[in-house]
């Protein structure tokens, strides 16, 4: 769990940081979108590692659309899409294995 809260921070650093070197490629709309899931990750990385359940919930729901995207790209031939893809997978086995830590009465 400790693993994939920090995984979810530094995949948000390096979204937000993307999105925001490469503002002007990207277009605006792009560019805003990129930057808002990072800082998503990041919220959600944060909240993981306090073990609220919110935190899971952006995290299962960021890493589904990035693992998704990950796979079309690795479909598509991009080979280094595997890495992402691999990572939001470990991501989301973490937070499914480990539901039970965050129920707290």
């Amino acid at each position: 769990m400790l693993v994939a809260g920090i995984l979810l921070i530094v995949g948000g650093a390096v979204a937000s940081y993307g999105a925001l070197r490469s503002f002007d490629e990207l277009g605006t709309v792009n560019g805003v979108l990129q930057a808002a899931v990072g800082l998503g990750l990041m919220y959600g990385g944060v909240q993981v590692l306090g073990l609220r359940e919110i935190g899971r919930m952006i995290g299962l729901g960021l890493c589904s659309v990035g693992a998704a995207f990950a796979a079309l790209a690795l479909f598509r031939g991009y080979t280094p899409a595997l890495v992402p893809l691999a990572l939001n997978v470990f991501v989301i086995y973490a937070l499914v294995t480990t539901a039970e830590s965050f129920r707290r009465e």
